[in-house]
């Protein structure tokens, strides 16, 4: 084949290829509809969702990743979705999938929650987000209140590490410890608390290496 007729056949395939794309159903990741009934994998009946959150569609486009659920110990009706945008912050869903709240800034990847953390002698949930963005490069804190059901912004402990990844909380005894991984293979896991005037406050408690890439959430 000569090299003109090779330039026309692959002008002819990646003018086809572009035609098929331009022809795609748009997606919800696009449009902000639900895809929902179109979502389907493997064989059997498809079950479609009740319910779903709206999409996240800022102008920096749809980048939601990890959830968190938070139940009212005392009212089982009383439940509030977090869900990360990667390129926007941090979504606060209602259970019919509403927007309750909405906190601008930094770049979260992964959200965690526990409950029964004080501040200032009040019970309050504590969430903790895993943070890539240049202003916020480590574990960015939240507060819910649970009587008002608002969280807001509370803070940041910088971490050492090559870029913030996986991310989750857990509790032991009084102790609120947040376990936090890198994509270098670095993990930290750091005790979190609020000092006698409500300030944020994290002291390292343990450094590890992994020998492959780690998903602390």
């Amino acid at each position: 084949m000569s090299k003109i007729k090779r330039y026309a056949y692959a002008a002819m395939v990646l003018a086809a290829a572009l035609t098929a794309s331009c022809n795609r159903p748009s997606t919800g990741e696009e449009t902000g509809a639900s895809d929902a009934p179109r979502m389907t994998a493997g064989t059997g009946t498809p079950v479609a969702a009740s319910a779903e959150t709206q999409a996240v569609g800022t102008a920096n486009a749809d980048a939601a990743d990890d959830p968190a659920i938070w139940v009212d110990p005392a009212d089982s009706n009383r439940v509030l979705i977090f869900g990360t945008d990667k390129k926007a912050g941090l979504y606060v869903y209602a259970l019919d999938g509403s927007v309750h709240q909405q906190i601008d800034g930094g770049m979260p990847n992964n959200v965690d929650l526990r409950d029964g953390f004080s501040v200032g002698g009040r019970a309050m949930v504590l969430l903790a987000a895993s943070d890539r963005s240049p202003d916020r490069f480590g574990i960015a804190l939240f507060l819910l209140d649970p009587a008002s059901l608002q969280t807001r912004y509370w803070g940041l402990i910088p971490v050492d590490l090559e870029e913030p990844y996986g991310l989750c909380l857990g509790r032991r005894g009084d102790d609120f410890i947040a376990v936090i991984d890198g994509t270098d293979g670095q993990v930290r896991q750091l005790r979190i608390s609020a000092d006698a005037d409500g300030r944020r406050t994290g002291s390292k408690k343990r450094a590890l290496r992994c020998p492959v890439r780690p998903k602390a959430a």
